[in-house]
């Protein structure tokens, strides 16, 4: 974690990323050598993140800048920036949210994370994509 955290905050380190592997119980409540490789990232990534930024590793706009811009420009796409005229490719985050990780709350048709049990903070709420909202958490 040590050598993770220093290369994100010297920049050797470009972006944050998660594959985001779904497995099922069957897959991963096997011997080690026998499970399924992954686990879910797509709700943890941002949390787990934004703590990096409170602990001072990143600041705020370059852990955001890791999670969105920077892969969008390795990839050579028009993303991940917001400009006069175009169309929003946004997320608004809740940065006050405070929530216990649970099987419960997790939206992934899998619960394989070894973050389950943890307190996390902030959470997206709504997702848009090209000027139109694509995903909006329910109340």
């Amino acid at each position: 974690m040590r050598a993770i955290k220093e290369g994100l905050s010297k920049d050797v380190i470009d972006l944050i990323a998660t594959d985001h592997a779904p497995h099922s119980t069957l897959e991963k409540e096997l011997e080690f050598d026998k499970a399924a490789f992954g686990m879910i990232g797509l709700e943890t990534a941002l949390p787990l993140t934004l703590e990096l930024a409170r602990e001072g590793v990143l600041g705020l706009a370059e852990a955001i800048k890791k999670l969105s811009y920077n892969s969008a420009s390795i990839l050579g796409a028009k993303a991940g920036h917001l400009e006069e005229g175009a169309k929003a490719d946004l997320a608004l985050i809740d940065p006050e949210y405070e929530y216990l990780l649970g099987e419960a709350n997790i939206l992934s048709k899998s619960k394989n994370s070894p973050f389950v049990g943890k307190t996390l903070r902030e959470r997206n709420e709504l997702t848009m994509i090209g000027g139109e909202i694509v995903w909006e958490r329910e109340a």
